[in-house]
């Protein structure tokens, strides 16, 4: 009885939406208010029966980047984005998706693959949304490093910007956490504190400040799901950066103009070891 046509679902889904429709994957339906209504694990067909669904795309597909840009209307941040980071891509510009944060500065821009955004897009007509799970993560002094909900991690910093990483084996850090923080200390910008949250007792989190000569100290355990529900408003959305290409300025998305109310479900993607490489290499 809490929702109707005009509320939302947020769910799992799988990273190969259009192959693999019989994996089971988790998903959170939210009321109005923010409140957690339902959870379950279900293959798409049987999704909660919303108008809306709206996608959290975990960690490992994305990229956070923090760009400097001047004062600028909101459809042009975008392209604005795109111009400055075009450097940074390792394939073509016209093969990244990107969506930028509609406020704060620096500008919180998103990349990630326009094949994969496209394929979530094709694969419900009912989904409104595509954002970042990282970007709903907190932003602490220094770097924040969390789980995702697919099972590996990510690193938050504290300008907003973000990259993936992969678990911890046998005490050791992930070799990605391990080479961003040797780079960050060649170039005189290693962070003074590493937020762990997650896991990690004492003696582990003094391991791993002597290894690296960063301190690290207990974090609360996050999880995307447990984000304020006006978090989920100030991130990057990937829809939205496509409305905004294909529609006249002051156009609205058309699932906006249909919903009352934000409520979220969320996906946590995880890919096949193949389709992993390839997402890392494309990401750079």
């Amino acid at each position: 009885g809490d929702f109707n046509a005009g509320k939302a679902s947020l769910s799992k889904l799988p990273a190969d939406l259009q192959t693999d429709r019989d994996r089971a994957v988790a998903w959170v339906r939210y009321a109005a208010d923010g409140r957690v209504t339902g959870t379950g694990n279900d293959a798409p067909a049987r999704w909660p029966d919303d108008a809306v669904l709206e996608v959290v795309l975990a960690a490992g597909n994305v990229r956070l980047a923090a760009v400097d840009l001047p004062p600028m209307p909101a459809n042009r941040l975008r392209q604005a984005a795109r111009y400055a980071l075009e450097d940074q891509m390792a394939a073509g510009a016209d093969e990244a998706a990107i969506a930028v944060a509609p406020t704060g500065r620096p500008t919180i821009a998103a990349i990630a693959s326009r094949a994969l955004i496209d394929g979530i897009a094709a694969h419900d007509r009912r989904i409104g949304r595509i954002i970042p799970e990282s970007a709903l993560a907190p932003r602490n002094p220094g770097w924040t490093w969390c789980m995702s909900g697919a099972g590996d991690g990510f690193v938050r910093r504290h300008d907003g910007s973000a990259f993936a990483v992969g678990t911890a084996r046998d005490d050791d850090l992930p070799p990605e956490l391990q080479a961003a923080l040797a780079q960050a200390r060649r170039a005189g910008a290693a962070p003074d504190v590493m937020h762990a949250s997650m896991k990690a007792g004492p003696d582990q989190l003094a391991q791993w400040s002597q290894a690296t000569g960063v301190t690290f100290v207990a974090a609360p355990q996050w999880r995307w799901d447990d984000t304020p529900a006006a978090t989920f408003a100030t991130v990057p959305d990937f829809l939205a950066a496509d409305a905004a290409s294909k529609s006249a300025p002051g156009d609205a998305h058309p699932l906006r103009l249909f919903r009352p109310a934000i409520v979220l479900a969320a996906l946590a993607l995880a890919l096949h070891t193949g389709a992993s490489l390839a997402q890392w290499a494309w990401l750079g």
